[in-house]
């Protein structure tokens, strides 16, 4: 008998962050479930730990492939979703975690949408000591997708895969990861692409998933000339997805704002990470910011700091920004 949701962990030599990851995954209290683990051919003990939990009790629901050679992340994500036997699947990274609770508050909130093509989550961030470094909040209920676009372009909503359930039949109908263009942000471009075909999502308010912040992860280690690419990229693919199933002229319009607010969101993360003021992030920046914001000055005041002051008063700038904008919203 199939089961309903399958639990879908890619990993790539992470041995130490893959054993939570997988415990979580196990550890759930949705009754129908399985979890399958692509190894993207690791050369650590991703293999040895991986055989010891298919040979250990209690772990019937644990199936393993591994690929002869690394396929990449996008290709790799889109295996397991074909090797899935769920009605549902989600795609946990090796370095998140889930709470037991994950699996049944997001089954509930997609069933109970009517047509929806996926349901997210609240979710926490969490750093590699299981610490929470930010929230991101859910509402309860469904979404139209012009508001899940603003939602997940502005940084309202982070419906990461961790906390994103698929509808498994609706995504392979036209969709798959490593159809994107883009090298890290396919998942947020799948994301959207599904809202506006199917014009709404579920929701829950519920914290049921966690995305781990650590300088080995692949956005963490992505460069920012990649990201900067993606971005363009994402904006592009999303308004030929918006030219083709949005008839009416003002939605189109909105989505092509919020994309702009999405392209400054992106920049001001990646001027204000970056270790020291980059000016082509900068230029590009005040391209697609409209306007100089209150926000937009204390990000100015942000970067004179990093260059005149100690970093402790830095940091403290930036934890008093946070405060006060903690959405992060142009």
């Amino acid at each position: 008998m199939k089961p309903t949701i399958s639990i879908l962990i890619p990993t790539y030599n992470r041995v130490g962050l893959l054993k939570k990851s997988l415990l979580s995954a196990l550890s759930q209290d949705f009754e129908d479930f399985e979890v399958v683990v692509s190894d993207n051919a690791s050369t650590d003990d991703t293999p040895i730990f991986l055989q010891e939990m298919l040979n250990g009790a209690g772990h019937p629901r644990l199936k393993v492939v591994r690929q002869s050679s690394n396929i990449g992340m996008a290709r790799n994500w889109d295996v397991l979703v074909k090797l899935a036997r769920g009605r549902f699947f989600l795609v946990l990274s090796d370095d998140d975690v889930l709470e037991p609770s994950a699996l049944r508050v997001l089954y509930d909130a997609l069933t109970q949408t009517f047509e929806a093509p996926l349901a997210f989550c609240a979710v926490r961030g969490i750093d590699e000591a299981d610490e929470v470094k930010f929230t991101r909040s859910a509402p309860n209920g469904s979404l139209d997708a012009l508001s899940f676009a603003y939602g997940v372009l502005s940084g309202r909503f982070y419906p990461c895969l961790c906390a994103t359930l698929y509808d498994r039949e609706k995504f392979m109908a036209t969709l798959s990861f490593s159809g994107s263009q883009c090298q890290m942000a396919m998942d947020t471009v799948v994301l959207l692409k599904l809202a506006l075909r199917y014009r709404n999502v579920g929701s829950t308010s519920t914290f049921a998933s966690c995305y781990r912040i650590h300088n080995n992860s692949a956005s963490s280690s992505s460069s920012i000339d990649l990201w900067m690419r993606d971005m363009e990229l994402l904006a592009q693919e999303v308004e030929l997805e918006a030219a083709s199933v949005l008839q009416d002229d003002l939605e189109r319009a909105q989505l092509k704002q919020w994309l702009e607010v999405y392209r400054a969101h992106m920049l001001r993360h990646l001027l204000l990470s970056s270790p020291r003021p980059n000016r082509t992030i900068f230029e590009a920046y005040m391209k697609h910011t409209s306007k100089l914001t209150v926000l937009g000055i204390w990000d100015m005041v942000i970067l004179t700091a990093r260059l005149i002051i100690p970093t402790p008063i830095e940091a403290i700038l930036k934890r008093m920004r946070t405060i006060v904008y903690p959405q992060s919203v142009l």
